[in-house]
């Protein structure tokens, strides 16, 4: 790309950053941040990854003694997390910086992989723009998640490998290698992301080169893995249970099947599963248009014997296959990041064979059908890309109830400095910072069940008062603080024990 098409590039990939930047900044923690936004700064504090809000001495709890020490994700999410909270204040803001530099690095990488398997800026630009806009990837970008790094590392391999693949130089399978065991300390879905590289690398090998390549990027990947391996032999047995809870017998995903499965229906069964879950998070547009454009892509580069092309298709189908074998029942929007951030991919390849196909035909007419046509698909994602959110939150931009962090003074001061609170996920990181004595709100009590355990308050957010968690408690309502009509303000209630 020229330096005028870079310029423009970095200023769709700013611009979808700063589409962020309000909720990112003032949002109250949501769903799984009161678990991942805590490790960091107990590796300040403490020098190991804790969630010390979760005591659990649950021995089917994937949280067990985790005030301990965490073991039940792999930790450089957490160690990233730390150096920002050593730069920056500690805050909900600052705990998703990793995952918004991650979201920013992961668009451009998208859009040069497009450049790259097309010839074309215009490729670049329409999947940097389409991948910021899409359901596929605001969830990953604005939580203090661990998804959009993986994604970001994943996606780093597959440029690597594609590295290698042009220029058939060893170096880019050992940084390929590299990316992958980073991935796998980030989240075990890079086990997907390395049994697809593995594959790809196997394809483009020839003889004894198709064993011996994609064991080169194997030992690599496990010589970074085992980088854990010394915070693990800090207490192994923890490590055996939490992993084990995690990942082998997961509580909430039991599957109640009267019969066992056969591995055809198991296969079966993921597949449509993981579907659903993506029509359902993605909605039925988004999915069905990246799905088309994917069709599309495919059928194109097979008729035409394009490989290129060919490689940007089957990179997309074989991340849904393998991530929905891998994760089976367990959905969650920002596993799909990676899978997302291939298929805006093809989005862009798709729209640029559209455009060139208008402008050889109809010329003048079909250069404007195609800005018609490219301003509408990017129009008909913002719905669900989270722009919504920038309004309000720069019209109430100096708002308490609209800033997570003011507003947590609000309800610190409502509440004695010697109380012990159970604290709903929307501000457990602010209560843990204030140094207050914090327990965790069972929002799922299989995580941690303060059943036991002395409070004195509960501190119930928009989370726990939609699964009724009061029935967990007894407790005396005492008042609210926020606003409780406006889904974008903060709000809590506040409970005394009886």
């Amino acid at each position: 790309m020229s330096r005028k098409s870079l310029l423009l590039l970095w200023a769709i990939v700013v611009g979808c950053i700063c589409l962020r930047l309000p909720p990112m900044l003032h949002q109250p923690g949501r769903v799984d941040e009161e678990c991942y936004a805590i490790p960091g700064l107990t590796i300040l504090e403490r020098g190991v990854p804790q969630l010390p809000h979760m005591p659990s001495r649950n021995p089917l709890s994937m949280f067990y003694k985790a005030d301990q020490v965490l073991y039940s994700e792999p930790p450089l999410f957490f160690y990233l997390q730390a150096l920002v909270y050593a730069i920056f204040p500690v805050s909900c803001a600052s705990s998703r910086v990793v995952s918004i530099v991650s979201g920013g690095l992961t668009i451009f990488i998208a859009a040069t992989l497009a450049f790259r398997w097309t010839g074309k800026p215009l490729a670049a630009f329409f999947t940097a723009a389409c991948l910021g806009l899409t359901k596929w990837f605001y969830y990953g970008i604005i939580l203090a998640r661990p998804d959009m790094l993986c994604t970001f590392l994943g996606l780093a391999a597959v440029l690597l490998t594609d590295n290698w693949v042009r220029t058939r130089k060893t170096k880019w399978l050992l940084g390929s290698g590299v990316m992958i065991g980073l991935a796998g300390l980030t989240l075990p879905l890079a086990l997907a992301i390395a049994v697809q590289i593995a594959g790809w690398i196997f394809l483009e090998s020839k003889g004894l080169r198709r064993w011996l390549y994609p064991s080169l990027v194997a030992l690599v990947s496990l010589a970074v893995f085992v980088l854990w391996i010394p915070q693990i032999a800090i207490d192994p047995e923890i490590f055996r249970i939490q992993f084990h809870n995690q990942f082998i017998e997961n509580q909430l995903l039991v599957m109640d099947d009267a019969q066992p499965l056969s591995w055809f229906e198991l296969v079966c069964m993921s597949l449509w599963s993981n579907a659903r879950a993506l029509v359902m998070y993605k909605g039925v547009y988004q999915f069905a248009l990246i799905v088309a454009a994917l069709v599309a892509v495919t059928v194109w580069a097979n008729i035409c014997g394009n490989r290129v092309t060919a490689r940007a298709a089957w990179l997309s189908w074989s991340a849904f296959i393998i991530l929905s074998l891998l994760v089976g029942r367990a959905h969650h929007p920002g596993y799909w990041a990676f899978l997302g951030t291939l298929a805006c991919v093809n989005l862009g390849i798709f729209f640029v064979l559209i455009a060139d196909w208008l402008i050889a035909r109809f010329r003048q007419t079909g250069l404007a059908a195609a800005a018609i046509l490219g301003i509408g698909i990017l129009a008909s994602l913002l719905p669900g890309s989270g722009a919504r959110l920038f309004p309000v939150y720069l019209r109430h931009w100096y708002q308490p109830n609209y800033q997570v962090d003011r507003f947590a003074q609000q309800v610190l001061a409502a509440i004695p400095s010697d109380a012990t609170c159970l604290v709903d996920r929307e501000l457990v990181l602010n209560f843990i910072v204030a140094g207050r004595k914090t327990l965790a709100l069972p929002v799922f009590p299989i995580f941690f069940d303060p059943t036991g355990y002395h409070y004195d308050y509960a501190i119930v957010g928009r989370t726990g008062l939609e699964v009724n968690v009061t029935e967990n408690f007894q407790g005396t309502f005492v008042k609210s603080l926020g606003i409780e009509s406006d889904e974008f303000a903060c709000f809590v209630k506040i409970y005394r024990r009886l």
